[in-house]
């Protein structure tokens, strides 16, 4: 189900939700870019997660402004009972305890997360490093990190790196939006599996959407 930036707001993400809780066999929605706030995020996504028991293969609520811990806990609780194999929660403005609690749910998500991306979230280093060492204890689970605009430091881009040492499966997309000072480029560039373009702001976003996985498979932006 595509519903992209089609101006939904809460009264329409409401009325949508009622809905959603009979899709037993919806696998995929985006809506993205649209402003459906905390509350409409919240009916939707436990719509979802009672709706079925089948894994999700895609779910996109970039900049949707679900933020806040009820939208994290949501997503949680989704991730918990169904699963998702391709999560966009990217411009959600998810601090640290929002990041922190989807972090958590990978270690009770129901399937195999492929791909999460959590880029344009204020999350810092302390988000960062706590969402790295819940991947690296629950093994074998997300391919693709998107995280540039998280706003690290030295200490979010030396878990990045670490993160890809320990796992050499983990791929983590990383760009300049990221970069405070040259120490973070440096640390950047030794990690392995590390995609990132210390070019503009502009440049680097069109790179990110071009080299994301879901991106070429239509899950997460078409």
């Amino acid at each position: 189900m595509d519903i992209y930036s089609n101006d939904f707001t809460e009264a329409g993400a409401l009325v949508l939700a009622d809905e959603l809780a009979n899709a037993y066999a919806l696998r995929s929605i985006t809506m993205r870019g649209n402003p459906i706030g905390p509350r409409g995020g919240v009916a939707i996504l436990d719509a979802l997660a009672t709706a079925s028991t089948v894994p999700m293969d895609a779910i996109n609520l970039e900049s949707c402004e679900i933020g806040g811990a009820a939208g994290a806990e949501a997503v949680g609780k989704l991730m918990r009972r169904r699963g998702c194999k391709c999560v966009n929660l990217c411009g959600n403005g998810l601090r640290y305890k929002g990041v922190r609690t989807i972090a958590d749910s990978i270690q009770g998500s129901a399937c195999a997360i492929e791909l999460l991306e959590i880029y344009d979230n204020p999350s810092g280093d302390e988000g960062v490093t706590y969402l790295l060492d819940r991947i690296l204890q629950k093994n074998e689970i997300v391919h693709e990190l998107g995280m540039s605009l998280s706003d690290i430091g030295a200490t979010g881009a030396i878990a990045i790196k670490r993160a890809t040492e320990v796992q050499g499966a983990l791929k983590v997309v990383s760009y300049n939006d990221n970069v405070k000072d040259e120490e973070v480029i440096s640390i950047l560039k030794e990690a392995r599996s590390v995609k990132h373009e210390l070019k503009y702001k502009g440049a680097a976003t069109l790179g990110r959407l071009g080299q994301s996985r879901a991106f070429r498979n239509g899950l997460l932006y078409g």
